[in-house]
């Protein structure tokens, strides 16, 4: 039998005991743990799971393949010898530690303020060393040209064997790269629409908007964004952004201003039957347009022709009553009726998050059927009122 299944899927060694895998694959996790001195050898074969070292008074040798993660929490002085394949090696010996690569490594973690030693034969390579976050020290011996990574948090000596220098790079600093594009030049809202800047495959992108009624939490590039104020003011919104990518991340904040413009959002309706209306008897309703009844102003029901001129006059601008066309039974939108700059201007003491309306009512009455409603975008909608 090739494969071989540890008894309850682990297995701990607790002596000075060599393991022969005797090149057969065996599944589970392989611990020792032992006090004892002496040197301990895990032959050659497969190792479906992953190893623990616990053993400060052993010189480990490692002949097998480990598919699983290597942790080592213990060795002598002369350490850890690896002639095998081994996926990821995590040192956490309080005591310092001595790692010597004769075979291949994946990867490398050092998760011990104690000093690390790594070596290499002539032939063979170190992956980068990663320092773990929680460190606030470290102290590495690595051949000339070990690239080494550790968080902003930590402080790392890392020297060649003859006392060079070796740099320390950023584990943060691709991250940190991603989320640096996003500035108050490059996130910003135009024709509403959020612009973002790109950032490369592989990255993570989280989004956290203070005022989610204007951008939502985690908008995409290109969302739209519909922000209306009452007064036309605009709005400042706060947007935290986080690029991640395995396991790390950066953060950055940024205040966008959004300027107030009422869009139509919903479906554009061009045409509408209504009850009770003819072309000959069509008339609307228009605030400010009112006559005195009994003592009282109400809205006047008014042709197109008196509201272009009652709005053309009051507000100085093209009320474009052409593109209201009104049949028997039926009232249609043809075109533009107001253009975003007239809109302003009849919106001026108005309120800027609703649409300017004028109502058509029934022949010979002043019950509406249907407005017309004219967003801020020079879009017109009609509404039937039930």
């Amino acid at each position: 039998m090739s494969e071989v299944t540890l008894d309850g899927g682990s297995l701990t060694v607790s002596s000075l005991t060599n393991i022969d895998l005797n090149n057969k694959t065996v599944i589970g996790d392989l611990e020792f743990t032992t006090t004892d001195p002496g040197t301990i050898t895990l032959a050659a074969g497969t190792l479906k799971g992953n190893l623990v070292v616990n053993t400060p008074n052993v010189h480990f040798i490692n002949n097998a393949t480990v598919t699983g993660t290597t942790t080592i929490n213990g060795v002598t002085s002369t350490s850890f010898v690896n002639n095998g394949s081994l996926k990821a090696v995590e040192i956490k010996d309080d005591d310092g530690a001595r790692f010597v690569n004769n075979g291949t490594v994946t990867a490398l973690k050092v998760n011990t303020p104690a000093k690390v030693v790594f070596e290499k034969a002539v032939d063979k390579s170190l992956p980068t060393i990663e320092v773990d976050s929680s460190l606030t020290t470290a102290e590495i011996v690595a051949p000339a040209g070990t690239k080494i990574e550790a968080y902003s948090n930590t402080t790392v000596n890392a020297k060649t064997p003859t006392g060079d220098e070796l740099s320390v790079v950023d584990s943060e600093g691709d991250v940190k790269e991603a989320a640096a594009k996003f500035t108050s030049t490059t996130v910003k809202v135009e024709d509403q629409k959020l612009v973002l800047p790109t950032i490369d495959e592989g990255f993570t992108l989280a989004m956290v908007s203070s005022n989610t009624n204007v951008i939502a939490n985690d908008a995409k590039n290109g969302a739209a964004v519909n922000f209306a104020s009452e007064n036309g003011e605009p709005a400042t919104v706060n947007l935290t952004f986080t690029v991640s990518k395995d396991g790390k991340e950066a953060k950055t904040t940024v205040d966008v201003n959004v300027e107030s413009f009422l869009g139509l959002t919903g479906e554009q309706v061009t045409s509408l039957n209504v009850a009770n209306v003819t072309e000959a008897e069509a008339k609307f309703l228009v605030k400010g347009l009112e006559f005195d009844y009994n003592g009282k102003m109400i809205e006047k029901p008014s042709t197109l022709a008196e509201v272009k001129d009652y709005i053309d006059e009051t507000y100085d601008v093209n009320f474009n009553t052409d593109a209201i066309k009104v049949t028997n039974g039926k009232i249609e939108i043809t075109g533009q009726v107001l253009s975003t700059d007239d809109w302003k201007k009849v919106k001026a003491n108005g309120k800027f998050n609703i649409p300017y309306r004028i109502t058509l009512v029934k022949d010979t009455t002043n019950i509406g059927v249907a407005k017309v409603a004219m967003y801020q975008d020079g879009k017109a909608t009609l509404e039937e009122i039930k």
